[in-house]
């Protein structure tokens, strides 16, 4: 119930710090206008056509703003998805692989789709050697596929 309350405040807040479209600002008086400027720091000087004018350059100001902030969460949050995709295939080292239970050893063998038989340290090298796999597939092969050891390309099956 608290955060239900709280969500409500804010967004009567929100309700509250929202400005009026323009054709609902020249309804207002110049009181009310210059309220609504001291209330938002800006100055309170000048006509009522002129006090408009600045009303509605800080509502697309703040909207703009707000955009601009959507926007940036959703970087974040594409940014933080890579980051866990990539951590996911990432396989530990064998200190940390060795402090895993063969449950957990086995899973990490499913999702990338190796055999999950064997032993304790089976299941440890087998995903070292996935790991060892994945390093040299980022920057060992060429581009036909044959593995380069030392920069000297070697020939497959001769």
């Amino acid at each position: 119930e608290e955060e239900e309350s709280s969500e409500e405040e804010s967004a009567e807040e929100e309700e509250a710090d929202a400005l009026p479209n323009v054709a609902a600002l020249k309804r207002l008086t110049v009181v009310s206008l210059r309220e609504l400027l001291s209330t938002r720091g800006l100055p309170t000087g000048g006509k009522k056509e002129e006090l408009i004018q600045r009303l509605d350059e800080c509502r697309g100001a703040a909207a703009e703003e707000e955009s601009d902030d959507e926007e940036e969460e959703e970087e974040r949050e594409s940014d933080d998805k890579e980051e866990e995709e990539d951590s996911k295939d990432a396989v530990p080292d064998v200190g940390a692989l060795k402090r895993l239970t063969v449950a957990c050893l086995r899973e990490l063998l499913s999702t990338r789709g190796l055999p999950t038989e064997g032993k304790k340290d089976e299941l440890i090298q087998r995903l070292d050697d996935c790991r060892g796999t994945a390093e040299a597939d980022e920057g060992g092969a060429n581009d036909d596929g044959a593995p380069e050891v030392g920069g000297v390309k070697r020939k497959r099956g001769k």
